[in-house]
């Protein structure tokens, strides 16, 4: 890798050599212009004592980081073993910036191989990363630096303790074609921050990888607890197998940490023969995960309470409890295959409190559509803002629920509080699903829940304030008598939006300047007896709720008999209707019934008369 060295670094650099261990050439015009090329010795000694291999690799890097210029260190194939890798070496006191560094190995062997082929760091101490990249400098910063490829690293580290520790890089950094295997409870990679960073095409296994899940997994395969607001890492390519969690990014109350992980975006990944696939946590905004891969994981696929995540085609099978759980600040979720396979499994639970999306995805029943287990495909529970935008399909359910929807309260659908509720497009392709297609909707068509109860004239005070029930947006109303309403009380109202529909009339609304106000008339509004009317109205802000009506829509009846005709001071003078059964037509003359003429009638304020 290109020129070398002064001939007086070279000196100071040879004379720093261990025989054996470090050589650094003086002459190497195969490295890049002012870089240094440390040389382990090709192959490790049988007999090294415990703790040499490691110490070898650490003293490499400890007797050329001091070079200026880019420093790399190609490790040999053969297993390198002791307490751990440090870079920089022994805790120095320095930057990578100005330094960087390089890891590179012979090749990170065949991953699930017992004896891999390649180079194998193992590390002996259960306190200790494999491999810990730290600095002592003020920012403490990888900056851009950081190359790690093509190595396995073993451990064997206590709860909490990972076999690679990659701390803060922000830059460019790449750790790729790594191996990381666990054989104690500790994690696969953590990581304090991966700014602008890379970790792609590796594998980060759990000693219980091979088998299927039963009884109690330990560690995370891949970590990220942010110290500050960091963002715009890429998880590409890495498998998670045998772990609690496979991916665990972000902070929250449990975590105790403040740090945000932003745009992140993890992709094509895999989580198998672990407890619980991604956890996506409160301090986690704007992720993206595309086509990830979950199978034989019993808990929660894809746990993600951050916010304003998406999800793109994850393919998630097996014995799943929940496939994914959504609960964060507004989700999306487009495409993707769920597999409810397990009894009692939930295909997608939406709880977002600013609503979920979710496009085009599938829920299967059973192992490919065959099975008798009792499933839930989505499972809107009771919550506080319940809007869900679904346009899913449905495949081979004859059993089970494929929409479990709890958001409405049992005494009149409707939402309980916010926003609205309702499922929108949902379109099931098997044909044994009962209301198969429910239309699409809008956001003000969700809300308008009608309760299941009729209001008499006893909602109406002797004071005048029809006090309506429970939170439904919309009620019916039928007066046999007339009520005179001036204020209007609407408890837990969705959305402060509501609808009156007055089956019979019967009602005066008076704008009282106060408590009731009424659109575009300076008059009281009148509905007569017998006429239908549906009333919008929208409770307005201030501590004594005050309501506005702000349409009425009203289909009147126009032909009586003289006896059933409204009150005519009731309607006003002016108003004109039609009777059936007059005894006489001249014009201007009282109505009376009894007879057989059909005549048209008028208000005069106090009399219906022929005209």
């Amino acid at each position: 890798m290109g020129i070398g060295l002064t001939p007086g670094a070279a000196k100071a650099l040879d004379a720093a050599a261990r025989p054996g261990n470090v050589t650094v050439p003086a002459v190497d015009d195969t490295a890049p212009l002012g870089s240094i090329q440390a040389k382990l010795r090709e192959t490790p000694s049988v007999s090294d004592a415990a703790g040499s291999g490691t110490t070898q690799i650490n003293n490499a890097l400890s007797d050329a980081w001091g070079g200026a210029g880019p420093l790399t260190l190609r490790i040999p194939r053969g297993e390198w073993t002791g307490p751990g890798v440090v870079a920089p070496p022994n805790g120095a006191a320095i930057t990578y910036q100005g330094h960087g560094l390089t890891l590179e190995g012979a090749g990170s062997g065949e991953a699930f191989a017992t004896t891999p082929v390649g180079s194998r760091v193992i590390g002996s101490s259960a306190a200790r990363p494999t491999l810990d990249l730290v600095s002592n400098e003020a920012a403490r910063r990888g900056k851009g630096s950081v190359w790690i490829s093509k190595i396995r690293f073993d451990g064997r580290q206590n709860a909490n303790v990972p076999v690679i520790d990659a701390g803060i890089l922000q830059g460019t950094n790449t750790l790729e074609k790594l191996v990381a295997f666990q054989s104690g409870a500790g994690d696969g990679l953590q990581a304090d921050r991966l700014t602008t960073s890379s970790l792609s095409d590796s594998y980060f296994l759990q000693a219980n990888w091979s088998s299927s899940f039963s009884g109690t997994r330990t560690g995370t395969g891949v970590k990220v607890r942010p110290d500050v607001d960091h963002g715009l890492a890429n998880i590409h390519k890495v498998t998670s197998r045998g772990w609690r969690q496979g991916f665990d990014i972000g902070n929250d109350a449990t975590t105790g940490g403040a740090g945000r992980a932003l745009s992140y975006v993890v992709s094509s990944c895999e989580v198998s023969a672990a407890a619980d696939g991604l956890k996506v946590r409160r301090l986690c905004e704007g992720l993206s995960s595309m086509n990830l891969y979950v199978e034989g994981v019993p808990g929660t696929a894809i746990d993600d309470g951050g916010k304003g995540s998406i999800h793109i085609n994850p393919y998630v099978v097996g014995d799943f409890t929940t496939g994914a759980d959504l609960k964060g600040d507004s989700a999306a979720l487009f495409g993707g295959y769920f597999g409810c396979r397990a009894t009692g499994a939930t295909a997608v639970r939406s709880s977002t409190v600013y609503g979920s999306s979710l496009f085009g995805t599938n829920f299967i029943w059973g192992q490919n559509g065959v099975g008798s287990n009792v499933a839930t495909g989505l499972h809107l529970p009771s919550q506080a803002n319940p809007s869900v935008h679904a346009f899913v399909h449905f495949g081979g359910w004859t059993n089970g629920t494929p929409i479990l929807d709890q958001s409405y309260s049992s005494d009149h659908g409707g939402a309980r509080q916010a926003n609205g509720s309702g499922v929108v497009g949902y379109v099931p392709r098997a044909t044994s699903v009962a209301n198969r297609i429910i239309p699409t909707l809008s956001r003000g068509a969700i809300n308008l829940h009608v309760d299941g109860a009729t209001l008499w004239e006893a909602a109406v005070s002797g004071g005048g304030t029809l006090a309506l029930v429970g939170g439904a947006s919309v009620q019916r109303l039928n007066f046999a008598s007339a009520r005179t309403i001036n204020r209007i009380t609407a408890p837990n109202l969705p959305d402060k939006t509501g609808v009156l529909i007055f089956t019979n009339g019967n009602v005066t609304f008076t704008d009282t300047g106060s408590g009731l106000y009424i659109t575009g008339i300076a008059e009281d509004l009148v509905i007569p007896a017998g006429e239908l009317a549906v009333v919008e109205y929208q409770v307005l802000p201030g501590g004594t709720a005050p309501v506005l009506i702000t349409n009425v829509h009203r289909s009147r009846k126009t032909v009586f008999t003289v006896a059933t005709l409204p009150s005519a001071s009731a309607v006003g003078a002016g108003t004109r209707l039609f009777v059936t059964d007059a005894t006489a037509t001249t014009f201007a003359s009282v109505a009376a019934g009894g007879g057989s003429n059909k005549a048209p009638v008028y208000s005069d304020g106090t009399n219906w008369l022929i005209g």
